[in-house]
């Protein structure tokens, strides 16, 4: 499996439609994740978008399951592949 950063932005204002649908969002990110293809998420604290981590197959499975998410209409979206750095252990 392949590690994916998906980097999203809205592409309209962050107002009441989008904010109408972050419940079935996070019923969507949850559901993904339960399956093992989330990994990770975070938002941005301007509310100007946010991040998604997926282990997947290939980038065109992860832009299938990014297009299933009730918010994706307004979400500008770049799907990065990533390698976990090696980190050294912290120094005591």
């Amino acid at each position: 499996m392949n590690k994916y950063i998906v980097v999203i932005r809205w592409n309209r204002p962050f107002d009441d439609e989008i904010k109408g649908l972050q419940p079935a969002e996070r019923k969507r990110v949850a559901q993904l994740a339960q399956e093992g293809t989330v990994t990770g998420g975070y938002t941005r604290s301007d509310n100007q978008g946010g991040f998604l981590l997926f282990e997947a197959d290939g980038e065109q499975r992860v832009r299938d399951e990014v297009e299933t998410l009730p918010l994706y209409p307004y979400m500008d979206v770049e799907i990065l592949q990533y390698e976990a750095l090696q980190l050294p252990p912290a120094l005591t």
